[in-house]
């Protein structure tokens, strides 16, 4: 997906470019006026306008120019079938790195939805395991009691995953906030406001928030994706051992418990066998030590990389804020 196809399709800059120009006429026609009617204010007005507007211009290009060249280099890295995977038809006035973050972000809210399913199901059929027990006329035991406390733990990782899902849910809502309203709305906005001299101020931090979020916010994004490629395997392998586990006991919730003869079979089975690691409690080991792996590295990638992704970008936010705010001087207007 290219940003600029082409002069034909000017996306989401149309708006901001139709701005600017206009800002450039009108200056441009104070500024004449004032010099064929000699008003000093009316000429100085014109000059200053014109001069912030072609700042606004210049802005506008550096951006296009950014994003075209970002997008160049990520053409080379991002795979089609990425894009081809998730839905991004909704994102296509937006660039590739946003598209690309955004895919690759659906794809890991995904995967954490299918943990926590996978969690849900396992731990169910765990604590029916820890409440078979065997009937021995004046004794009563239960073999797999620790499975109850085995479920609890991964019934607290859930809890867990489940805050750090709805984390993603919402950086998933903000990157679309980011495309739908920052260059469509707030952009132009900002060059609108920063076009007087009452409202620039205001037009400033409008243009800063939208410059960021669209490009320092995303970038510091794309850095990290790299964490979550590393970390596919590890997912796609606690995914396929949450299912083999839920798919092979699925049987145990519907057992009759009070049917000594089933009990004692199903404790013979998943004492002597299970898919994989030949007992039960190695099995459910191996899988509690993949479920725990799997919930800190979701944890840490919302934590840790988004943090230091909303951190840098309201760090951008002021300093562009700061350079924008400023009054701009161009000796060569005083001449007219």
């Amino acid at each position: 997906m290219v940003f600029l196809p082409g002069l034909e399709q000017v996306g989401i800059y149309e708006l901001p470019l139709t701005l600017v120009l206009i800002s450039i006429m009108l200056a441009g026609i104070c500024l004449g006026v004032g010099l064929a009617f000699s008003s000093v204010k009316l000429k100085n007005f014109g000059k200053e306008e014109l001069f912030q507007a072609l700042v606004n211009a210049a802005m506008l290009g550096a951006l296009a120019v950014l994003i075209i060249t970002v997008d160049s280099t990520l053409d080379s890295f991002v795979t089609d079938d990425v894009l081809e995977s998730c839905n991004v038809t909704e994102l296509q006035n937006s660039s590739l790195m946003m598209d690309y973050v955004t895919c690759k972000s659906d794809i890991y809210l995904g995967q954490a939805y299918d943990v926590q399913l996978g969690i849900t199901r396992s731990t169910s059929i765990m604590f029916f395991m820890g409440d078979m027990s065997l009937n021995l006329g004046v004794v009563t035991s239960s073999p797999f009691n620790s499975m109850t406390q085995t479920a609890e733990t991964l019934s607290s990782l859930n809890q867990t995953l489940n805050v750090a899902v709805m984390l993603m849910n919402l950086e998933s809502l903000l990157l679309r906030f980011i495309i739908f309203i920052c260059l469509p709305i707030l952009l132009p906005l900002g060059f609108i406001f920063r076009s007087f001299f009452v409202t620039r101020k205001m037009g400033a931090i409008l243009i800063s928030v939208a410059l960021s979020f669209y490009v320092i916010y995303p970038l510091f994004l794309f850095i990290s994706l790299p964490f979550l490629d590393q970390h596919e395997q590890e997912m796609d392998s606690t995914l396929d051992s949450l299912n083999g586990f839920s798919t092979s006991y699925s049987y145990i919730p519907m057992m009759d418990m009070n049917r000594q003869s089933e009990v004692i079979n199903s404790i013979n089975i998943m004492s002597s066998s299970s898919m994989n690691t030949g007992n039960i409690v190695d099995e459910v080991y191996h899988l509690s030590r993949k479920v725990t792996v799997a919930v800190s590295n979701i944890f840490f990638y919302v934590i840790v990389f988004h943090l230091l992704a909303l951190v840098i970008t309201l760090v951008s936010i002021i300093q562009l804020y700061k350079v924008l705010a400023t009054e701009f001087v161009a000796p060569v207007f005083d001449k007219l």
